[in-house]
């Protein structure tokens, strides 16, 4: 993918140099787990010409910036635990993980004696179908009404696409009251609404004519870490026991 970028940025300026001489910057981390059957830019492979070319513009990169700070985790809390899983990021991710490290992992693996400890806990799964099974479960827990709600397609071949051409949005999403939600990009960064953000749906708005099929006039979310403008002022929510994880 590098070397195409590479070739086609010279195509369309006309010169040979790397990138035809526009400006590229690289963001990422090289410890990061590689894609399925992916090698790194910084790999020497015979896959191809294409792999040697991409090898050759990756090392057209010569001025590197490293971020000393970690940004993503904090411990405002002054959480003893917390701290200890901070300081274990960076171990595990350049292979220097400690026996305390070990330790800590373990106390927060689920086994058959500890499972409903996790009961409300987001779960990972590899196949949608196990995610969908897993979500309708915890839906019907709650024992609230369950709306269908129905995404408006342009035409029959949107409706047709998988979600991950819609950003991981489903056509189709069942939803009720005190049901727990995740957002899936930025909306307002500044104010806590940001991706991975964990809500829960205090409330759905139908019009009076509803009738099915309908989208809702809008749904009211509570945010934990929203720190913007509220809805209603003097609303003050409690979580709910139950709460129910969903993907979208």
């Amino acid at each position: 993918m590098l070397a195409m970028i590479d070739q086609r940025l010279r195509e369309i300026k006309g010169k040979s140099i790397p990138f035809g001489g526009i400006s590229v910057i690289l963001v990422g981390d090289p410890g990061q787990l590689l894609p399925v059957c992916g090698s790194p830019l910084y790999a020497n492979n015979s896959k191809g010409p294409l792999c040697l070319d991409g090898k050759k513009a990756y090392e057209a990169f010569n001025v590197v910036v490293k971020l000393e700070q970690v940004e993503r985790q904090t411990n405002q809390t002054n959480d003893i635990r917390q701290e200890k899983f901070i300081k274990l990021l960076p171990r595990c991710r350049n292979g220097e993980n400690t026996l305390e490290d070990w330790q800590l992992i373990l106390e927060n693996s689920v086994t058959s004696t500890n499972i409903s400890k996790f009961s409300n806990s987001t779960r990972l799964f590899l196949e949608n179908e196990k995610v969908d099974t897993y979500n309708h479960q915890k839906l019907a827990e709650l024992i609230q009404p369950i709306m269908l709600i129905q995404a408006y397609n342009s035409n029959n071949k949107a409706k047709k696409l998988d979600s991950d051409q819609f950003f991981g949005l489903s056509n189709s999403v069942y939803l009720s009251t005190n049901s727990l939600v995740n957002l899936t990009t930025n909306i307002w960064t500044p104010k806590g609404l940001v991706k991975s953000a964990n809500g829960i749906v205090r409330d759905i708005i139908v019009d009076t004519n509803y009738k099915s099929g309908d989208l809702p006039i809008a749904i009211i979310v509570e945010f934990h870490d929203y720190n913007g403008p509220h809805y209603h002022s003097k609303a003050r929510y409690s979580i709910a026991p139950q709460e129910q994880n969903k993907d979208n």
